[in-house]
């Protein structure tokens, strides 16, 4: 059966990510895991301080940073009380998220598309190169596609059933896949195509549960994420006020820099240096906060 080869597909897939699981962030996206190890390495040291995150990058300042929800890094430093600060502990929370979501993807696949073409779908959903590499990082890439993906199962099953747990279920972990990573919110595509191919249906025993006059309750799920964004546009702005003499004494050194680069491009070159002048004055004006960030 199907439902056998299935299990052998997932198996192997989390079997071949956890070889070298144990490995430091030097890939290719080390810069994203540095920073989220950072953020957990910060709970475990300083206090389990869930609305104030920090970061490693800060100088003397505290590192306080606005980001995505992180639960993830709150999750590693609670491992780290038990199994101190290991790379795998981060690494292996995308893998049980990854594999969380197999049986649901496949499920998903087969309830629209057939077993056939489910079977096929999780083969290349598991062994994708991009697949393979992202599930074993230490970011929120994969933890979030697994969330979004369970959630629209359930989503699928409330619709076909109305029973409200299937919906509760599914407002929390697409609120959770979204708070974790932002451009989930993407998942809300499949979710009003769905309903609105019900409501075109109107065969849905939804409908019947439902009346006309209220609002569409996976509305729901955008409550959470939406109030930690708002949190974090007005956290930013405030370390934004506090570190501007930093800042300035910064963007200055900078200046002074560039300015250097404009007197040794005229006296060595002799030429061009009009148009040097104007292209290096442009880039101070537009570029010189964003650089540094």
């Amino acid at each position: 059966r199907r439902e056998y080869l299935a299990i052998a597909i997932g198996i192997m897939a989390v079997a071949v990510r956890l070889i070298a699981i144990d490995q430091p962030y030097i890939d290719n996206w080390s810069w994203r895991q540095g920073d989220v190890a950072a953020i957990a390495r910060n709970y475990y040291e300083n206090g389990f301080h869930f609305a104030y995150p920090q970061i490693d990058w800060a100088g003397d300042a505290p590192g306080y940073v606005g980001t995505e929800s992180p639960i993830l890094p709150f999750l590693a430093a609670i491992c780290y009380k038990v199994a101190d600060v290991h790379e795998w502990i981060g690494r292996v929370q995308a893998v049980i998220f990854f594999a969380a979501s197999l049986p649901f993807f496949f499920l998903l696949v087969r309830e629209i598309s057939g077993e056939l073409a489910a079977t096929w779908a999780l083969l290349f959903y598991c062994f994708a190169p991009l697949s393979l590499f992202a599930s074993r990082e230490f970011m929120p890439d994969v933890p979030s596609l697994s969330l979004a993906i369970i959630g629209l199962y359930f989503f699928l099953r409330w619709i076909d059933s109305a029973e409200k747990r299937f919906f509760f279920a599914s407002a929390i972990l697409i609120s959770l896949s979204i708070l974790i990573k932002l451009p989930s919110v993407l998942i809300g595509a499949p979710i009003a195509y769905v309903t609105l191919a019900t409501v075109y249906d109107r065969r849905s025993i939804l409908l019947k549960e439902c009346d006309g006059h209220r609002p569409p309750l996976q509305l729901l799920a955008l409550f959470v994420p939406l109030f930690w964004r708002g949190r974090n546009s007005d956290y930013e702005r405030e370390l934004v006020l506090e570190d501007r003499e930093t800042n300035n004494n910064i963007e200055s050194d900078a200046f002074a820099l560039r300015a250097r680069a404009r007197w040794w491009f005229r006296h060595k070159t002799g030429r061009a240096s009009a148009a040097f002048s104007l292209v290096a004055s442009g880039d101070g004006s537009v570029h010189h906060r964003g650089w540094l960030r």
